[in-house]
């Protein structure tokens, strides 16, 4: 559509010019400009999945973080109580003797 309106001004404009070569030159410079268009969106499109999936990635590996922290920190707790329990055991042993 934009390509006729295109070309029907321009011979509008100059009636001399040759409507086969203009015609030619304003649908090539619609088309490249439509290529162009399409690719922009799709590019877009294709950044826009690779955000999401980083985003997607990052909180799940945040998340294990987290779990791995809070599992690490059980385990000291856990290392710590038996720690000190042996330490008790070995205590209360000393005391009956």
């Amino acid at each position: 559509m934009i390509g006729i309106v295109g070309t029907a001004l321009f011979l509008y404009l100059r009636p001399e010019s040759d409507f086969i070569i203009v015609s030619g030159v304003v649908f090539g410079i619609v088309g490249m400009l439509t290529t162009n268009v399409l690719t922009f969106m799709k590019t877009n499109e294709g950044t826009k999945q690779s955000r999401e999936t980083h985003i997607l990635f990052n909180s799940r590996m945040d998340e294990l973080m987290r779990k791995a922290t809070a599992l690490a920190h059980a385990e000291g707790v856990q290392e710590g109580q038996d720690n000190a329990n042996l330490r008790t055991d070995a205590l209360k042993s000393e005391e009956k003797k």
